[in-house]
C-alpha cells in the first residue's frame, strides 16, 4: 500500500501527458458534436457516482457479516447483488452509461470525427449503447486498475476489507468518506471545465481548457475553479477527506499524506481523458 502510495504521485504528475496523442479536428466541433461530448462527460461522470455507490453498498452489507469481502473487489465483482448493481445488461451502470452516449452521439452527424479516430471508432464511442461503450471501458478501467494491475480504487480504499479484517465503525466511515469526496471531486472537476468550454465557444475566453497542454490549463477562472484554496474543486477534496478521518480512524493501511494522493490520483485519471472525450475541440475539454 505504501509502495503504492509513492506510484501513484509519480505516475499522477505524468498521466496527462499521456492524451496529448488524440488526434483533434481542425474546426470548431458543430453544436451536435458539442452536445455529443458534453453527454459523454457528463455520463461518465455519473457513471463514476453510480458503479462507486454499488461498490460501496456491498462492503456496507459485508461488514455486518464480517465478511467476506472478495465479492466487492475490483474487477469481477462477485457479489451478485454488486455484479447487477453494476454490469446488469438493463438497469446496471455501466448499460445506462452506454445507452445515455448512445442517445446523444449515435448519428453520424453528431458524433466527432476525432471519436471515429480513437480505438474502437465511432461504433464503439457514439453508437454502442451497451455497457460495453468503449468510454464506459475507459471508465471502469479507472476505476479498477488506474495506475496497472492492483491498483484498483475499492482495494486502496478499503484496504482493511481487503487485507481480511472487518474495520471499526470509526475506520468505516473514513473509507466511505474518502469515496465520497472523491466522487463529488470528480464531479466538481467536470463542472469546471464544462463552465471553462461553455464560455469559450461562447467566444468569451480565447481557451486555456485543456489540461494536456503545456503548462496545463490556463484560463484563470477554471485554474481557481479548481485550485483555489478556498473554494477549489481538489483543496475542498482534500479537506472533507480529512475531516472524514479523523485523528483514531485513519486506516493502518492508508499511508501519510494520503487524502492528497488520492486526490492526485483521481484527478490525473480526469485530466487523462478529458481530451480524449473532448477532443472535437482545438483544445480539448469537456462542454456544456
Amino acid at each position: 500500500m505504501v509502495r503504492w502510495f509513492g506510484r501513484a504521485a509519480i505516475a499522477a504528475t505524468g498521466l496527462c501527458l499521456l492524451a496529448t496523442s488524440v488526434p483533434a479536428q481542425v474546426t470548431d466541433p458543430t453544436k451536435l458534436e458539442q452536445k455529443c461530448e458534453s453527454t459523454v462527460g457528463k455520463t461518465i461522470t455519473k457513471f463514476v457516482g453510480s458503479k462507486s455507490k454499488c461498490i460501496s453498498k456491498c462492503f456496507a452489507t459485508a461488514r455486518k457479516t464480517s465478511g467476506p469481502y472478495t465479492g466487492c473487489k475490483e474487477p469481477l465483482y462477485t457479489d451478485t447483488a454488486t455484479n447487477a448493481c453494476i454490469k446488469g445488461s438493463l438497469k446496471g451502470a455501466e448499460a445506462k452509461a452506454g445507452a445515455g452516449i448512445a442517445k446523444a452521439c449515435a448519428a453520424m452527424t453528431s458524433c466527432p470525427a476525432c471519436y471515429a479516430a480513437q480505438s474502437g471508432g465511432a461504433a464503439e464511442r457514439c453508437a454502442d449503447a451497451s455497457g460495453g461503450n468503449a468510454f464506459v471501458v475507459d471508465a471502469e478501467s479507472d476505476v479498477d486498475a488506474p495506475f496497472g494491475p492492483g491498483t484498483g480504487f475499492p482495494s486502496l480504499i478499503y484496504c482493511t476489507e481487503n487485507g481480511g479484517t472487518t474495520p471499526s465503525s470509526a475506520v468505516a466511515k473514513c473509507e466511505d468518506g474518502v469515496v465520497k469526496a472523491l466522487v463529488k471531486f470528480v464531479g466538481s472537476k467536470q463542472k469546471c471545465f464544462a463552465k471553462c468550454y461553455a464560455n469559450f465557444y461562447k467566444g468569451s475566453i480565447p481557451g486555456g481548457c485543456d489540461p494536456s497542454m503545456p503548462g496545463g490549463v490556463s484560463d484563470p477562472a477554471t485554474v481557481t475553479c479548481i485550485s483555489d484554496p478556498l473554494k477549489g474543486a481538489a483543496p475542498k477534496a482534500v479537506a472533507a477527506i480529512n475531516k472524514a478521518c479523523p485523528a483514531g480512524s485513519v486506516p493502518t493501511c492508508y499511508s501519510g499524506g494520503f487524502a492528497g494522493t488520492f486526490v492526485n490520483a483521481v484527478e490525473a485519471k480526469v485530466d487523462q481523458r478529458t481530451p480524449q472525450i473532448a477532443c472535437g475541440s482545438p483544445s480539448g475539454a469537456f462542454v456544456e
